[in-house]
């Protein structure tokens, strides 16, 4: 990989001495009106337009992520309203919706081209372990609040579906970037999106980075280093206009330091993580389509040793719609999904995981059905009503559990739209709420799950608002929720072991406004705003307090887009409002204050010189974090105070680079 990088450095300093600018903006923004017809999938499994969504749902497109400024998909999410997205240090982070953003957020769903990258071992996301390079997203689909039937397990609080591009299209690139804390990342990325006439399209891609994250003041001082290598290919198959198949592979393998969860102490922390997907879709007639999904996912991961847990994920899912007419048009949906999750924990490497089963393995299964009926009575008013039922292991006596969703759609006008859905849905136990011991030394026990849990019962009433005012310049977006859990999995502060107990209530607004001012110039801001109340049953679970405290109350965005010809420049800051966390009993409460997140990028768009081929080329600098330097959005490290602060300082972070298309 070195000389790989080498030659692409090499490459970037040429190409920038001897630039030739002046040709025309291949990347001209989109309308708000297209804006608004986005076509998506992740809401009924099936192509539709965002304005016939019955969901809270937001698109991060192509153009936004080539302008964003940022180094990983969890900088992405920062923009989304209803997101509390928390950088926990150089290189991890938590992210959550309309709730409080840990390492550990077990009610998020996370796709990759339809695969589930959730680790039910950690019960959250690793997001630094993510397969994806983010030259080859094509689009992000996130859903807040209840998704449908469609999703089983974790999809309580939302889904964030991460598209990647389709070789159909060709879109080779090479990049190289540079800057602060010794950032370096290289990426290349080549197809052909024909093959003679066979229908075959393939590409591949590689990504190399490093990042000398942020010095921690733990026992001994580091800093929480980052290198990762991301490669992966897809081969695409048209063999008719309605025929579509597709082999995706990818993996990353990355090494970091972290601090250990229990003592607090620099941990090398490697993680890897390889999937297989095949996509198969069939619109069979303009009265039946149908889709096929299989893949394998691998996780290893590390806790306290060198990857002392893997989780092996292999899933399956179908889905047929039927459309026909009765008193109205119909669209009958009917499917099911298998997922099988097989978790080995390496026991005995000092302080080890243990009390799985004898061997070290333990695994789970769930299996599920569901059924859905959109129903268009008039052109303007859609119905939705449908159920689901999941089987899962890790319930008691694999109790069935069936989630219901109802919702109802009307275009006011052909761009203003109203939505209103009710939903109730389930947080099953993962490994770590059911099965899971961790032990500080022998005899000494500091977490231990439970086999007698019952599952989270989630209920969700939303309303929404989308639609063009001010001559189609001004798009709002806007929606309330309400919602409650009974029978929350938390830890008993007196026995160290999970437990049901009480119920959190919440009830919140988000608001996005996006502003075309001139043809070159744009503005647009977010609003999100929550307010939980949890309440325990017992005693025992004093620790239920901090569902109330825990997360920023309100979160306000603000950005501003400008395009003119070849030049773009791309500002955008978010405020969160301070929190404040509950510690471990006998400890005291830690305040996180009010804090900024910010990106500025400027680029400029150029022709490549002749005797390189006329490339379309553009080079571009990127700041971020450039208000609220040296701050704090996360305690989580922060386990005892007894092992010193964990705590990390986040600082301005500056990146240069150039991106060659051929």
């Amino acid at each position: 990989m070195n000389g790989f990088r080498l030659s692409l450095w090499m490459s970037a300093g040429i190409l920038i001495i001897t630039q030739a600018p002046g040709f025309a903006d291949n990347l001209m923004n989109e309308s708000l009106q297209e804006l608004l017809n986005t076509t998506v999938t992740s809401a009924s499994g099936r192509e539709q337009n965002l304005n016939d969504v019955a969901n809270a749902m937001y698109v991060i497109t192509r153009e936004d992520i080539e302008r964003s400024g940022a180094r990983n998909v969890a900088d992405l999410l920062y923009r989304v309203p209803g997101l509390d997205v928390r950088q926990i240090d150089g290189h991890q982070y938590g992210v959550d919706i309309r709730g409080n953003a840990g390492y550990t957020t077990n009610n998020l769903l996370v796709l990759i081209d339809g695969a589930v990258v959730f680790n039910p071992m950690i019960g959250g996301v690793l997001w630094e372990n993510l397969p994806v390079s983010l030259n080859e997203i094509e689009r992000i689909e996130i859903i807040r609040g209840s998704p449908g039937v469609l999703y089983s397990s974790n999809a309580v609080n939302g889904v964030i579906n991460i598209i990647t591009k389709s070789a159909d299209i060709k879109d080779n690139y090479v990049q190289q970037q540079g800057g602060t804390q010794s950032y370096r990342d290289s990426s290349i990325g080549i197809g052909e999106s024909k093959i003679g006439q066979t229908g075959l399209a393939f590409r591949a891609y590689l990504d190399n980075r490093f990042d000398q994250g942020f010095t921690k003041n733990a026992i001994h001082s580091y800093s929480d280093r980052y290198l990762s290598d991301v490669a992966g290919g897809r081969v695409d198959y048209t063999p008719s206009d309605h025929q579509h198949l597709s082999i995706i592979g990818s993996s990353i393998q990355q090494n970091s330091n972290s601090p250990n969860v229990v003592t607090g102490a620099e941990t090398k922390t490697p993680g890897e993580t390889s999937m297989a997907i095949i996509n198969y879709t069939d619109k069979a007639s303009d009265r039946y389509d149908y889709s096929f999904h299989f893949d394998h996912v691998e996780q290893l991961g590390t806790a306290f040793d060198s990857y002392d847990a893997i989780v092996h994920t292999t899933s399956a899912n179908t889905q047929h719609n039927f459309h026909y007419d009765l008193w109205g048009h119909h669209v009958t949906s009917v499917g099911g999904e298998l997922r099988y999750n097989d978790l080995h924990v390496a026991e005995d490497r000092g302080v080890a995981f243990q009390g799985l089963v004898t061997n070290g393995t333990a695994s789970q299964k769930i299996i599920s059905f569901f059924a859905q009926d959109e129903y268009r009575p008039i052109e303007k008013l859609v119905l939705t009503a449908g159920v689901r039922e999941d089987s899962n292991s890790l319930v008691i006596n694999e109790k069935p559990l069936y989630s219901p969703k109802v919702s109802a759609l009307y275009h006011l006008t052909d761009t203003q739209t109203v939505w209103a859905s009710s939903s109730q849905t389930y947080r099953t136990p993962d490994f770590i709420d059911h099965d899971l011991s961790i032990t500080a030394e022998p005899g000494v026990l500091v977490y231990r799950g439970s086999t007698h849990l019952k599952p989270e019962e989630n209920f969700t009433q939303e309303a929404g608002y989308r639609g063009l005012f001010l001559e189609d310049k001004l798009r709002a977006d806007a929606t309330i929720f309400m919602s409650r859990v009974n029978d929350l999995i938390v830890l008993n502060g007196n026995t160290g072991i999970t437990a049901n107990d009480g119920s959190l209530t919440s009830q919140g607004a988000e608001l996005s406004l996006d502003y075309q001012f001139t043809d070159a110039l744009s503005f647009s801001t977010d609003y999100s705003y929550i307010y939980p109340h949890a309440k325990p049953e017992t005693a025992n679970f004093p620790d239920i307090v901090s569902y109330d405290t825990d997360l920023s109350n309100n979160i306000v965005g603000l950005g501003l887009r400008y395009t003119k010809n070849n030049l773009k420049i791309d500002v955008y800051a978010k405020y969160f409002e301070g929190y404040v966390v509950q510690e471990d009993q006998g400890f005291p409460p830690s305040k996180v204050r009010g804090y900024y997140k910010s990106f500025f990028r400027v680029s400029y768009d150029f022709l490549t010189p002749r005797w390189v081929g006329k490339n379309d080329a553009t080079v571009y600098l990127e700041v971020s974090d450039f208000l609220g330097a040296r701050r704090i959005e996360s305690t989580y490290v922060n386990t005892s105070s007894a092992v010193g602060s964990n705590e990390i300082f986040i600082k301005p972070e500056v990146t240069a680079g150039i991106k060659i298309k051929f």
